[in-house]
C-alpha cells in the first residue's frame, strides 16, 4: 500500500511539472549523453564514438595514430605497408609515425626494395603530411656496419 502511494505521488509530481521545464531538462540530458560517431580510418572498419561536447580536443592513442598512418600511407602510395617502425608525439600535439612500405617485390625476398615514410597525424586522426625518408634493400636495411 505504501509503495502504491509513493508511486502515485511520483507520477502526480511528474504530471505537475511545467512542460517547458521538461523540454529543457530533456534537451540538456540529450546533450550530455549524445555521442557522435566518426570514422577515424581504423583498419578494422569500426567507428569510434566521441562525446559530443569534446569535439575540439580528442585524444588519439598511439595505437590509433599508428593504425591511421599505416592505412593512409598504404592507400596514398598504392603499395603494401610492411608495418609501423616508430610512433612519437611532437611538440605541437601531433604524432610522427614511421611506416615501412614494400616498394618493389623481388625473388628472393631479401632483394625487395623497401621505403621508410614519415607521416604526421593530428589529434583528430587526420593525416597532415607524409614524405619518404629513405629507400633500401631488405637484406641491407640496417644503417650501421
Amino acid at each position: 500500500m505504501a509503495r502504491e502511494r509513493t508511486a502515485r505521488y511520483a507520477r502526480n509530481s511528474r504530471d505537475d511539472r511545467d512542460p517547458r521545464d521538461a523540454d529543457v531538462q530533456d534537451d540538456e540530458r540529450d546533450e550530455q549523453t549524445e555521442d557522435e560517431t566518426f570514422d577515424d580510418g581504423r583498419a578494422d572498419g569500426r567507428a569510434r564514438r566521441r562525446p559530443k561536447g569534446k569535439r575540439s580536443s580528442p585524444r588519439l592513442s598511439v595505437a590509433d595514430a599508428a593504425d591511421i598512418a599505416l592505412r593512409q600511407i598504404g592507400d596514398l602510395t598504392a603499395k603494401p605497408p610492411e608495418g609501423v617502425t616508430s610512433v612519437e608525439p611532437s611538440d605541437n600535439g601531433t604524432w610522427i609515425v614511421a611506416v615501412e612500405i614494400l616498394e618493389d617485390r623481388h625473388v628472393p625476398s631479401s632483394s625487395d626494395v623497401l621505403a621508410l615514410y614519415e607521416a604526421e597525424i593530428d589529434a583528430d586522426g587526420t593525416l597532415l603530411s607524409y614524405h619518404r625518408v629513405r629507400r633500401y634493400i631488405r637484406s641491407k636495411s640496417s644503417e650501421g656496419p
